[in-house]
């Protein structure tokens, strides 16, 4: 998955020490919310928030992140919130984004490359699996507009 990233690979699941900002009473407020008096459920979603935190406090460390995927990290801090499970999948999904993105501009002629990166940066940033989604699709037609 993270080809250009292999430190990361290595390092993903290691043990971090918690991040700033993680709230115990607030995510043990959220699970108990939705799931009421199933507590095995409620325990399961509290680990699944604290084991998706660990993920993500590791993936800001090891990846020595860029600012444009800093900012790519605070777009899933703010959208997810508390909800670290899913801050911690869309920040592997907008690093794998980045990743995508990059290799999809590689197989361009730089007129084209340059056209489709400014096209789909403007569109998505700082999304980065959209912007590869979006440059996918703008090679693919012009791949088939100029076969």
């Amino acid at each position: 998955m993270f080809k250009r990233f292999p430190s990361l690979v290595a390092t993903i699941f290691a043990s971090c020490a918690a991040a700033e900002g993680y709230d115990t009473d607030h995510v043990k407020m959220e699970c108990s919310q939705k799931w009421g008096g199933r507590y095995d459920m409620v325990q399961y979603c509290i680990q699944k928030r604290e084991d998706g935190l660990k993920t993500y406090t590791t993936l800001k460390i090891v990846g020595d992140l860029s600012d444009p995927l800093a900012n790519a990290m605070q777009f899933c801090e703010k959208k997810w919130q508390q909800q670290w499970d899913m801050v911690s999948y869309c920040a592997s999904k907008q690093i794998q984004g980045a990743q995508d993105f990059i290799d999809i501009l590689g197989t361009l002629p730089k007129p084209e490359k340059l056209e489709i990166f400014s096209h789909c940066s403007k569109k998505w940033q700082p999304q980065h699996d959209m912007m590869a989604y979006c440059a996918n699709n703008q090679a693919a037609a012009w791949r088939a507009l100029n076969q």
